[in-house]
């Protein structure tokens, strides 16, 4: 957990969430939440993950939040989005 990570110095904690978790209006939250309410625990745990390390000083965190995934042809790295909060 985030809190037994600050607790025994872990340097850097890496949380992979999904890429719509902060929209609860759009489809991808909305079909990936009807299996047991994945995407409420999913944004309650980033919460508490800041929550904890905010008052840290040694340890540091990142949330990957990646996107879906198709069988669609590549459409190239120049439409990969790279950006940091919502």
């Amino acid at each position: 957990t985030a809190q037994a990570c600050v607790d025994n110095g872990v340097p850097k904690l890496v949380v992979v969430s999904s890429g719509a978790v902060t929209r609860p209006e759009s489809v991808g939250f909305k079909i990936t939440n009807v299996f047991g309410r994945i995407m409420d625990y999913k944004i309650a745990g980033e919460t508490e993950l800041r929550r904890i390390y905010s008052t840290s000083k040694a340890s540091h965190y990142t949330i990957i939040r990646p996107g879906g995934l198709s069988s669609s042809p590549s459409t190239g790295a120049s439409s990969v989005e790279v950006s940091q909060g919502d």
